[in-house]
């Protein structure tokens, strides 16, 4: 990941917490749980049972977990295979305490394969398996991620409604801020977005068939009058139909 697109992500989290403050006109009842939040804290030393190697550099997974810890549930922890294990990084090999983007690339596939465990809750396997795109991230490049939040209590159809057309603005306005496209997605959504433009496609068919009724009237009368009351009459009971 680069900086930029470290840089974006911080952005796109701030939008959300922001959004978050005025939860009647966003719909967004709590800032973003964010992938990069527990990947940062999984890597840092002060999380002594996370982010692991061997002597040889490979990931070592938590002294709970195999091979550490039998499958059976016998001996675990001191004197077995993962006694040399070592924290993957000191304070003196991060900046600021955070990552390089070349031991940031390393490590997140370690970290979306651990298996969170009473000796490290923060393993990204299950929680966030499906967050992040790698593919193509050989060339350092995250094409995709996700970041999970959500909505305010929403009961009525019109709350389901206004919460999908509060995030559908919300995401236009980061994209169009970031350059880059972000899209909101949730299970009601399919079935509500319908109804964000139900009206102006009525109101358009509507609008159509009334006009070629009308050049239709006024091909066979030749009268405007006569096609324009026509039109009317039709008008009306559109109307009356609809109140």
């Amino acid at each position: 990941m680069s900086d930029v697109d470290e840089k974006s992500v911080k952005v796109e989290r701030g939008f959300l917490g922001v959004a978050s403050l005025v939860p009647e006109s966003s719909f967004i009842a709590k800032p973003a749980a964010s992938w990069l939040d527990d990947f940062l804290v999984w890597l840092s030393p002060e999380a002594f049972g996370c982010c692991r190697k061997f002597t040889n550099g490979s990931y070592c997974p938590p002294d709970d977990q195999p091979p550490c810890c039998s499958p059976d549930g016998g001996s675990c922890g001191l004197g077995g295979v993962c006694k040399d294990c070592t924290t993957c990084f000191r304070h003196a090999d991060l900046v600021n305490d955070c990552p390089s983007t070349e031991q940031f690339r390393e490590k997140l596939p370690w970290f979306l394969n651990a298996l969170p465990s009473a000796d490290c809750a923060k393993g990204g396997h299950g929680a966030y398996t499906s967050s992040v795109d790698l593919n193509g991230y050989e060339n350092g490049v995250i094409k995709a991620s996700e970041f999970r939040t959500y909505h305010t209590p929403v009961n009525r159809q019109g709350d389901y409604v206004n919460a999908l057309r509060a995030a559908r603005e919300f995401s236009s306005r980061v994209s169009d801020s970031l350059k880059m496209q972000i899209f909101p997605y949730s299970v009601f959504y399919i079935f509500f977005e319908q109804y964000l433009d139900i009206w102006r496609i009525a109101l358009t068919n509507i609008a159509i068939a009334l006009g070629a009724i009308f050049i239709v009237c006024l091909i066979i009368t030749s009268s405007l009058w006569i096609s324009a009351i026509i039109v009317l009459v039709l008008v009306m009971i559109v109307v009356d139909l609809m109140v």
